[in-house]
């Protein structure tokens, strides 16, 4: 799989992580399992497989819920909106630089 691909996969997952995925994206995933499961010889989830391959550790998700919530907060705070995909394309760019098509 292409790092470009990863790059798609790992912004569905932080998307997913603050319950921003579209649920046909995510039936989308959930079918492309077995194919995830075979390429990074991983038996698990879709998820499971991106979390495993960027070594997050077991409290990532809540983090990244955290920092959703407070940056929601700070951008209300300024009569602003924060988009779900802007938050996850700076979560990336910030902390995953390397992980960028």
């Amino acid at each position: 799989m292409s790092d470009k691909s990863f790059t798609k996969l790992l912004k569905c997952y932080l998307l997913n992580v603050i319950s921003a995925l579209p649920e046909d994206t995510l039936q989308v995933l959930r079918n492309l399992e077995p194919r995830l499961q075979q390429t990074y010889d991983c038996p698990r989830t879709w998820d499971q497989i991106v979390a495993s391959q960027m070594d997050f550790p077991p409290d990532f998700p809540d983090q990244v819920r955290h920092l959703w919530q407070r940056n929601t907060q700070l951008a209300n705070d300024a009569n602003q909106t924060l988009l779900p995909t802007e938050f996850v394309d700076m979560l990336i760019r910030e902390n995953f630089p390397y992980a960028l098509d």
